[in-house]
């Protein structure tokens, strides 16, 4: 899957990355690839503290939640949004700010909602009618 292909990349950290995701088609812009690299990365932003990232899904009321979450320190609540900005004199963090936009491109919506302490959790909700199980796998 994809996201065994972007996860091979990181193979070599110390962090064990464990994948719940049956194969899935997304139909998103074509960087998408691109996006999912991203939160892996920042899933691993903290390599001494982090040691566990764990790629899972739930099929839910509006569609499929692609769930990357990781036992690092995580955010602190005033700084979910800020994560997401890119502001006017270049600072704040320009990769996940271009990873939610060409998400929403496609309705995508991309969020943090780890509780601080506990870990970072970053969730990709893709709507229904963008996505599909291969048949056979999920």
């Amino acid at each position: 899957t994809l996201i065994s292909t972007v996860a091979d990349k990181y193979a070599e950290t110390p962090a064990r990355i464990s994948i719940d995701l049956p194969r899935v088609e997304i139909y998103a812009d074509s960087q998408l690839e691109h996006v999912l690299d991203r939160l892996l990365e920042r899933s691993l932003v903290n390599e001494d503290t982090t040691h566990e990232i764990r790629v899972s899904h739930r099929v839910g009321e509006g569609g499929l939640l692609i769930i990357f979450e990781n036992n690092g320190p995580g955010y602190r609540p005033e700084e979910k949004d800020e994560i997401f900005e890119l502001k006017s004199d270049g600072s704040g963090n320009r990769e996940l700010f271009i990873a939610r936009e060409i998400l929403s491109l496609t309705g995508i919506t991309l969020a943090e909602n780890g509780e601080f302490g506990k870990g970072a959790r970053f969730e990709v909700k893709v709507p229904e009618t963008y996505y599909r199980f291969v048949p056979g796998t999920a």
